[in-house]
Protein backbone atom coordinates (compact mmCIF):
# COMPACT_ATOMS: atom_id res chain seq x y z
CA UNK A 1 0.00 0.00 0.00
CA UNK A 2 2.54 2.25 0.71
CA UNK A 3 4.16 1.57 -2.35
CA UNK A 4 1.24 2.21 -4.45
CA UNK A 5 0.43 5.54 -2.64
CA UNK A 6 4.27 6.59 -3.11
CA UNK A 7 3.88 6.22 -6.94
CA UNK A 8 0.13 7.71 -6.99
CA UNK A 9 1.87 10.64 -5.95
CA UNK A 10 5.09 10.80 -8.59
CA UNK A 11 2.55 10.42 -11.25
CA UNK A 12 0.00 13.28 -9.72
CA UNK A 13 3.59 15.50 -10.04
CA UNK A 14 5.08 14.44 -13.26
CA UNK A 15 1.56 14.47 -15.12
CA UNK A 16 1.59 18.80 -15.22
CA UNK A 17 5.71 18.60 -16.41
CA UNK A 18 4.82 16.48 -18.89
CA UNK A 19 1.63 18.01 -20.26
CA UNK A 20 3.70 21.63 -20.24
CA UNK A 21 6.42 19.60 -21.99
CA UNK A 22 4.43 18.55 -24.64
CA UNK A 23 2.55 21.98 -25.04
CA UNK A 24 4.23 23.57 -27.99
CA UNK A 25 1.33 26.07 -28.95
CA UNK A 26 0.23 26.95 -32.09
CA UNK A 27 2.13 26.24 -35.65
CA UNK A 28 3.18 29.33 -36.88
CA UNK A 29 3.60 29.74 -40.47
CA UNK A 30 5.84 32.41 -41.78
CA UNK A 31 6.50 33.18 -45.47
CA UNK A 32 7.58 36.00 -47.53
CA UNK A 33 5.08 37.67 -49.69
CA UNK A 34 6.03 35.25 -52.77
CA UNK A 35 5.93 32.30 -50.58
CA UNK A 36 2.20 33.69 -49.50
CA UNK A 37 0.70 34.34 -52.70
CA UNK A 38 2.20 30.63 -54.53
CA UNK A 39 0.50 29.05 -51.48
CA UNK A 40 -2.44 30.99 -51.74
CA UNK A 41 -2.93 30.14 -55.40
CA UNK A 42 -2.26 26.07 -54.29
CA UNK A 43 -4.51 26.23 -52.29
CA UNK A 44 -7.55 28.61 -53.32
CA UNK A 45 -10.73 26.66 -53.82
CA UNK A 46 -12.23 29.07 -55.27
CA UNK A 47 -9.40 29.13 -58.19
CA UNK A 48 -10.00 25.09 -58.18
CA UNK A 49 -13.87 25.95 -59.32
CA UNK A 50 -12.96 28.44 -61.43
CA UNK A 51 -10.36 25.60 -62.95
CA UNK A 52 -13.37 23.12 -63.00
CA UNK A 53 -15.32 25.44 -65.13
CA UNK A 54 -13.08 26.32 -67.86
CA UNK A 55 -11.87 22.40 -68.40
CA UNK A 56 -15.97 22.03 -68.65
CA UNK A 57 -16.19 24.91 -71.01
CA UNK A 58 -13.26 23.71 -73.18
CA UNK A 59 -15.24 20.41 -73.38
CA UNK A 60 -17.87 22.04 -74.84
CA UNK A 61 -15.59 22.76 -77.90
CA UNK A 62 -15.66 19.59 -78.47
CA UNK A 63 -19.27 18.56 -77.69
CA UNK A 64 -20.30 21.32 -80.56
CA UNK A 65 -17.67 19.97 -83.19
CA UNK A 66 -19.08 16.53 -82.65
CA UNK A 67 -22.66 18.23 -84.45
CA UNK A 68 -20.73 18.15 -87.77
CA UNK A 69 -19.81 14.81 -87.65
CA UNK A 70 -22.30 11.74 -89.22
CA UNK A 71 -24.35 9.63 -86.50
CA UNK A 72 -24.74 5.80 -86.65
CA UNK A 73 -27.26 4.54 -85.04
CA UNK A 74 -27.44 0.68 -84.69
CA UNK A 75 -30.80 -1.13 -83.20
CA UNK A 76 -32.33 -4.72 -82.49
CA UNK A 77 -34.96 -6.59 -80.55
CA UNK A 78 -36.23 -10.06 -79.99
CA UNK A 79 -39.79 -10.73 -79.39
CA UNK A 80 -41.12 -14.07 -78.00
CA UNK A 81 -44.27 -14.82 -79.46
CA UNK A 82 -47.40 -17.34 -78.74
CA UNK A 83 -48.28 -20.68 -80.09
CA UNK A 84 -50.37 -20.55 -82.08
CA UNK A 85 -51.73 -23.48 -85.05
CA UNK A 86 -49.98 -22.94 -88.52
CA UNK A 87 -52.27 -22.49 -91.72
CA UNK A 88 -51.57 -25.48 -94.06
CA UNK A 89 -53.33 -26.51 -97.37
CA UNK A 90 -53.65 -30.14 -98.69
CA UNK A 91 -52.77 -30.30 -102.03
CA UNK A 92 -54.28 -32.70 -104.29
CA UNK A 93 -50.97 -34.81 -104.74
CA UNK A 94 -51.67 -35.48 -101.27
CA UNK A 95 -48.47 -33.04 -100.16
CA UNK A 96 -49.00 -29.98 -97.57
CA UNK A 97 -48.65 -26.72 -98.11
CA UNK A 98 -47.97 -24.35 -95.17
CA UNK A 99 -49.45 -21.09 -95.50
CA UNK A 100 -48.93 -18.99 -91.98
CA UNK A 101 -46.48 -20.71 -90.36
CA UNK A 102 -45.98 -20.81 -85.88
CA UNK A 103 -43.17 -18.15 -85.65
CA UNK A 104 -42.36 -18.29 -81.80
CA UNK A 105 -38.78 -16.31 -81.82
CA UNK A 106 -38.79 -12.60 -83.92
CA UNK A 107 -35.67 -11.44 -84.11
CA UNK A 108 -35.16 -7.83 -85.99
CA UNK A 109 -32.25 -5.37 -86.51
CA UNK A 110 -31.67 -1.93 -87.75
CA UNK A 111 -28.96 0.24 -89.21
CA UNK A 112 -29.24 3.79 -89.92
CA UNK A 113 -26.54 6.88 -90.70
CA UNK A 114 -26.98 10.59 -90.71
CA UNK A 115 -25.21 13.58 -91.99
CA UNK A 116 -25.92 16.98 -92.03
CA UNK A 117 -25.32 18.69 -95.69
CA UNK A 118 -26.31 21.92 -94.70
CA UNK A 119 -27.34 23.09 -91.57
CA UNK A 120 -27.63 26.85 -92.34
CA UNK A 121 -24.66 28.22 -90.47
CA UNK A 122 -25.76 26.30 -87.15
CA UNK A 123 -22.59 24.43 -86.36
CA UNK A 124 -20.92 26.60 -86.95
CA UNK A 125 -22.77 29.03 -84.78
CA UNK A 126 -22.76 26.63 -81.85
CA UNK A 127 -18.78 25.86 -82.54
CA UNK A 128 -18.37 29.76 -82.32
CA UNK A 129 -20.61 30.53 -79.25
CA UNK A 130 -18.72 27.13 -77.11
CA UNK A 131 -15.00 29.07 -78.22
CA UNK A 132 -16.49 32.53 -76.67
CA UNK A 133 -17.59 30.71 -73.72
CA UNK A 134 -14.42 28.56 -73.18
CA UNK A 135 -12.32 32.11 -73.95
CA UNK A 136 -14.77 33.85 -71.13
CA UNK A 137 -14.10 30.63 -68.73
CA UNK A 138 -10.21 31.31 -69.38
CA UNK A 139 -10.07 35.36 -68.34
CA UNK A 140 -12.69 34.22 -65.74
CA UNK A 141 -9.86 32.00 -63.96
CA UNK A 142 -6.65 35.12 -64.77
CA UNK A 143 -9.47 37.47 -62.74
CA UNK A 144 -9.61 35.04 -59.97
CA UNK A 145 -6.28 34.89 -59.74
CA UNK A 146 -5.77 38.53 -59.86
CA UNK A 147 -8.31 39.02 -57.49
CA UNK A 148 -6.47 36.69 -55.46
CA UNK A 149 -3.21 38.37 -55.77
CA UNK A 150 -4.61 41.85 -54.68
CA UNK A 151 -6.46 40.13 -51.08
CA UNK A 152 -3.37 38.39 -50.53
CA UNK A 153 -1.09 41.37 -50.82
CA UNK A 154 -3.39 43.89 -48.99
CA UNK A 155 -3.38 41.48 -46.24
CA UNK A 156 0.07 40.95 -46.01
CA UNK A 157 1.30 44.81 -45.67
CA UNK A 158 -2.07 45.48 -43.69
CA UNK A 159 -0.18 42.69 -41.65
CA UNK A 160 2.99 44.25 -41.88
CA UNK A 161 2.31 48.02 -41.27
CA UNK A 162 0.19 46.96 -38.15
CA UNK A 163 2.84 44.84 -36.32
CA UNK A 164 4.50 48.03 -37.26
CA UNK A 165 2.62 50.43 -35.80
CA UNK A 166 1.81 48.27 -32.99
CA UNK A 167 5.47 48.04 -31.72
CA UNK A 168 6.03 51.84 -32.54
CA UNK A 169 2.63 52.67 -30.44
CA UNK A 170 3.91 50.32 -27.49
CA UNK A 171 7.21 52.09 -27.33
CA UNK A 172 5.34 55.40 -27.33
CA UNK A 173 3.55 53.45 -24.06
CA UNK A 174 6.83 53.38 -22.48
CA UNK A 175 7.60 56.38 -23.11
CA UNK A 176 4.20 58.03 -21.84
CA UNK A 177 4.14 55.65 -18.68
CA UNK A 178 7.85 57.37 -17.97
CA UNK A 179 6.32 60.45 -18.16
CA UNK A 180 3.49 59.68 -16.11
CA UNK A 181 5.73 58.45 -13.39
CA UNK A 182 7.90 61.56 -13.46
CA UNK A 183 4.32 64.02 -13.78
CA UNK A 184 3.18 62.13 -10.07
CA UNK A 185 7.16 62.64 -8.66
CA UNK A 186 6.55 66.20 -9.99
CA UNK A 187 3.01 66.40 -7.89
CA UNK A 188 4.40 64.83 -4.73
CA UNK A 189 7.17 67.39 -4.22
CA UNK A 190 4.92 70.58 -5.10
CA UNK A 191 6.09 71.32 -8.39
CA UNK A 192 3.62 70.11 -10.75
CA UNK A 193 -0.07 70.65 -10.80
CA UNK A 194 -2.64 68.20 -10.67
CA UNK A 195 -4.63 68.83 -14.14
CA UNK A 196 -0.68 67.63 -15.43
CA UNK A 197 -0.70 64.59 -14.05
CA UNK A 198 -4.40 63.83 -15.48
CA UNK A 199 -3.08 65.31 -18.95
CA UNK A 200 -0.05 62.70 -19.51
CA UNK A 201 -2.85 60.09 -17.66
CA UNK A 202 -4.93 60.89 -20.77
CA UNK A 203 -2.71 60.98 -23.43
CA UNK A 204 -1.22 57.60 -21.69
CA UNK A 205 -4.48 56.23 -21.81
CA UNK A 206 -5.07 56.96 -25.52
CA UNK A 207 -1.71 55.99 -26.34
CA UNK A 208 -2.91 52.31 -24.60
CA UNK A 209 -6.27 52.55 -26.94
CA UNK A 210 -4.35 52.96 -30.21
CA UNK A 211 -2.43 50.36 -29.18
CA UNK A 212 -4.81 47.84 -28.75
CA UNK A 213 -6.66 49.03 -31.70
CA UNK A 214 -3.20 48.26 -33.95
CA UNK A 215 -3.15 44.88 -31.98
CA UNK A 216 -6.30 43.99 -33.11
CA UNK A 217 -5.99 45.29 -36.63
CA UNK A 218 -2.66 42.76 -36.37
CA UNK A 219 -4.98 39.82 -35.55
CA UNK A 220 -7.53 40.37 -38.01
CA UNK A 221 -5.32 40.82 -41.28
CA UNK A 222 -3.53 37.67 -39.67
CA UNK A 223 -6.92 35.48 -39.58
CA UNK A 224 -7.64 36.87 -42.85
CA UNK A 225 -4.18 35.78 -44.63
CA UNK A 226 -5.15 32.48 -42.77
CA UNK A 227 -8.84 32.25 -44.41
CA UNK A 228 -6.66 33.01 -47.56
CA UNK A 229 -3.79 30.54 -47.57
CA UNK A 230 -6.56 28.20 -46.04
CA UNK A 231 -4.30 27.14 -43.23
CA UNK A 232 -5.84 24.61 -40.40
CA UNK A 233 -7.43 26.42 -36.99
CA UNK A 234 -3.52 25.07 -35.54
CA UNK A 235 -1.80 27.74 -37.67
CA UNK A 236 -0.78 31.10 -37.14
CA UNK A 237 0.68 33.45 -39.72
CA UNK A 238 3.49 35.71 -39.34
CA UNK A 239 5.11 37.46 -42.37
CA UNK A 240 8.85 37.37 -43.26
CA UNK A 241 9.37 40.26 -45.68
CA UNK A 242 10.39 43.50 -43.27
CA UNK A 243 8.23 46.89 -44.08
CA UNK A 244 10.41 49.05 -45.94
CA UNK A 245 9.73 52.21 -47.28
CA UNK A 246 9.12 52.55 -51.44
CA UNK A 247 9.72 54.94 -54.16
CA UNK A 248 5.85 55.70 -55.83
CA UNK A 249 6.77 56.09 -59.76
CA UNK A 250 5.47 58.76 -61.57
CA UNK A 251 2.47 57.40 -63.57
CA UNK A 252 0.00 58.66 -66.27
CA UNK A 253 -3.03 58.00 -65.43
CA UNK A 254 -4.31 58.68 -69.10
CA UNK A 255 -2.13 55.78 -69.92
CA UNK A 256 -3.17 53.50 -67.53
CA UNK A 257 -6.91 53.33 -68.14
CA UNK A 258 -6.36 52.81 -71.88
CA UNK A 259 -3.96 49.52 -70.64
CA UNK A 260 -6.60 48.20 -68.40
CA UNK A 261 -8.77 48.57 -70.85
CA UNK A 262 -7.36 46.86 -73.20
CA UNK A 263 -6.08 44.15 -70.78
CA UNK A 264 -8.20 43.80 -67.84
CA UNK A 265 -9.46 39.92 -68.16
CA UNK A 266 -12.73 40.45 -66.56
CA UNK A 267 -13.08 42.84 -69.83
CA UNK A 268 -12.46 40.62 -72.02
CA UNK A 269 -14.49 37.79 -70.28
CA UNK A 270 -17.31 40.37 -70.69
CA UNK A 271 -16.73 40.74 -74.51
CA UNK A 272 -16.40 37.38 -75.13
CA UNK A 273 -19.37 36.56 -73.35
CA UNK A 274 -21.44 39.15 -75.50
CA UNK A 275 -19.80 37.24 -78.84
CA UNK A 276 -21.24 34.04 -77.47
CA UNK A 277 -24.46 35.03 -76.80
CA UNK A 278 -24.53 36.54 -80.37
CA UNK A 279 -23.81 33.42 -81.93
CA UNK A 280 -26.22 31.62 -79.78
CA UNK A 281 -29.12 33.80 -81.30
CA UNK A 282 -28.18 32.57 -85.15
CA UNK A 283 -28.26 29.43 -83.64
CA UNK A 284 -31.52 30.14 -82.22
CA UNK A 285 -32.66 32.21 -85.58
CA UNK A 286 -31.64 29.20 -88.29
CA UNK A 287 -33.30 27.03 -86.01
CA UNK A 288 -36.86 29.07 -85.84
CA UNK A 289 -36.50 29.07 -89.82
CA UNK A 290 -36.28 25.34 -89.74
CA UNK A 291 -39.47 25.09 -87.89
Amino acid sequence: MRRLAILTILLAFLAPCTLAEGDAGPAVVRLTLAEALEHARGASASLRALDADRRAAEADIGVARAERKPTIEVSGGYSRLSNVPELALALPDGSRRVIFPSIQNWWDGQLAASYALYAGGRLSALVSAARKEAEAARDDRLTGEIDLDLEVTSAYWSLVTAREAEAVLAEALRAYEAHLVDARNREKVGLAARNEVLAVQVERDRAELNRIRASNNADLASADLARLLELSPGQRFEPADPLEPATVPQLDVEQLSRDALAARPERRALESRIAAASSRVDVERVYGHAH
